[in-house]
């Protein structure tokens, strides 16, 4: 998608940038991982046609990615509090940016008739009403260094503040934050009330319309979206899939 092609979503312990050529052969490489292709249904693709891919997803309209940087000591960008953080300085060609490293992805998948509008979705049914049209999330940690330490949960929040120009409906209190969380549901916000929500996502983008499809093996995964206000509402055996939407239940 092109809405984030120059955007820059700042936070306390990860930086997200949107999916570029520069990023495909980590990417590649993160693919080759037969465990890694297995949690995100994904196939075997050669560099040349993941960097196809890439540039398939950054033109089409109902793909949202952005690549999961973890911020560093010393990195040079805003921190807390900092001279009033701004994310509209920041772009994802600045060298603070670049020199982070890549442990992810994050992504919204549109589908289903889009709200005001008659036509669908390429691969949806044409006789599919607004009350189909759902945004499915999804996030690869591939780097396992940089697991269970809170990265998934904060990109999350994030991106969906970004989408829907909300958070607190998302932010889990306290209590629920990792224990090697170094900062409070308080402080996050912060980072979150700084970010700009484009007005074309957030107009069709509410948190009742999010969902996720997650291995019912999963149990970390499976906590994460229950930390972010999703339950369970289905379980699909044939896939060996849970599917998890968002609400108040």
């Amino acid at each position: 998608m092109k809405e984030n092609i120059n955007v820059v979503l700042l936070g306390h312990r990860v930086v997200l940038t949107p999916y570029k050529r520069d990023h495909v052969p980590t990417y590649h490489e993160w693919m080759l991982d037969a465990e890694l292709r297995d949690l995100t249904a994904s196939e075997p693709l050669t560099l040349e046609e993941e960097y196809e891919m890439q540039q398939k997803w950054q033109d089409d309209e109902d793909k949202l990615t952005f690549i999961i940087l973890a911020r560093q000591p010393e990195d040079g960008l805003p921190v807390l509090l900092d001279s009033q953080i701004s994310m509209a300085s920041l772009s994802p060609e600045d060298a603070r940016v670049v020199a982070l490293p890549m442990v992810g992805d994050v992504n919204l998948f549109f589908k289903g008739t889009r709200p005001g509008k008659s036509s669908t979705l390429e691969g949806t049914n044409p006789e599919d009403s607004e009350d189909d049209f759902e945004i499915e999330v999804e996030i690869m940690i591939a780097e396992k260094l940089y697991r269970r330490k809170g990265l998934a949960l904060e990109t999350i929040l994030l991106l969906l503040k970004y989408a829907t120009g909300q958070s607190s409906p998302f932010i889990p209190p306290q209590s629920d934050l990792s224990p090697n969380a170094s900062f409070s549901s308080f402080n996050l916000k912060l980072y979150l009330d700084a970010i700009q929500s484009p007005r074309s996502l957030t107009s069709i983008i509410t948190p009742n319309r999010l969902v996720t499809r997650i291995s019912d093996t999963n149990e970390p995964s499976i906590h994460l979206f229950e930390k972010l206000g999703f339950r369970i509402v289905k379980r699909v055996e044939v896939f060996q899939e849970v599917e998890m939407r968002w609400g108040e239940f």
